[in-house]
């Protein structure tokens, strides 16, 4: 995994940057939830005896096909996407299938198998952010899927079920020790706690 330590976070979140800045659907959320998932998944990883390098990597590119193609099937057209990005800045093939294995099997509502510490953490990752940012769902759910406030409360309520089911002890110790209340919107607080 020498390619690994080739990267720049700051060279691969200048490449990354606009893509999510000027996705269609999510808006100005996506930037700082892949920030915050990149940072919670490898901080998690390093703590389980993964690999933080590789959680970061893939915490920064877990949406990347819901950016590029939209939310249906991201972690698809991420693991593709992101596997043709990586490939092209010169990382090893095993950095890259550990990579699109994240992608793979980040989001909670498809069943699949997290066979590393690496994609348990990045899944884990993204649904704790769910819960630092809610507001930020009940943006997509209001302002871009164009729902009623019931409406919107019950996607928000089961995006945050679905979040919950995939996230490893740590994680959920985190939310439960500060509080579901506590953490609606409060970046500061989930980042300052972890």
């Amino acid at each position: 995994m020498s390619s690994i330590s080739k990267y720049n976070d700051l060279q691969l979140v200048e490449m990354i940057k606009p893509i999510y800045l000027n996705n269609p659907f999510y808006g100005p959320t996506l930037l700082p939830h892949v920030a915050l998932t990149a940072l919670f998944a490898s901080s998690a990883a390093t703590e389980l005896g993964g690999s933080g390098p590789i959680a970061n990597l893939a915490g920064w590119l877990h949406d990347i096909g819901a950016a590029v193609k939209g939310p249906e099937d991201h972690h698809k057209t991420g693991a593709e996407i992101s596997g043709k990005m990586m490939k092209d800045m010169g990382f090893e093939t095993e950095t890259i299938i550990l990579v699109q294995n994240c992608l793979l099997s980040h989001r909670g509502s498809v069943e699949s198998e997290r066979t590393t510490i690496e994609a348990q953490c990045v899944a884990s990752a993204d649904g704790l952010v769910h819960f630092c940012r809610i507001a930020d769902l009940f943006y997509i759910a209001l302002v871009r899927l164009k729902l009623n406030s019931n409406e919107a409360g019950e996607w928000v309520g089961n995006k945050l079920e679905r979040s919950w089911q995939k996230m490893i002890p740590q994680h959920k110790k985190l939310v439960k020790s500060i509080g579901r209340e506590k953490m609606r919107g409060n970046l500061d607080l989930c980042v300052s706690s972890w």
